[in-house]
């Protein structure tokens, strides 16, 4: 699920908006909390199995770049 950028409306509260391009690997999300609203836009590459990158290419945090792997914790999740 969250290698599916296009439900990250659905599945995280604070997002108002997310359209995903999947041939240029970009999510542009819009959404905030309280007064505080924020529009990015981010590109996703896939590193590896369970890894991925990400980099705020426009938009506010422009230039963030990050990594997210999943890796398993048992009884925990993921």
């Amino acid at each position: 699920v969250l290698t599916d950028y296009r439900v990250y409306r659905e599945i995280v509260p604070y997002v108002d908006e997310a359209s995903f391009d999947p041939q240029a690997r970009l999510l542009k999300l819009r959404g905030g909390i309280w007064k505080y609203r924020l529009a990015s836009t981010l590109r996703f590459d896939d590193r590896q199995e369970r890894w991925i990158r990400f980099e705020v290419v426009d938009g506010h945090f422009a230039g963030l770049k990050g990594d997210i792997r999943f890796e398993d914790h048992g009884e925990k999740g993921t």
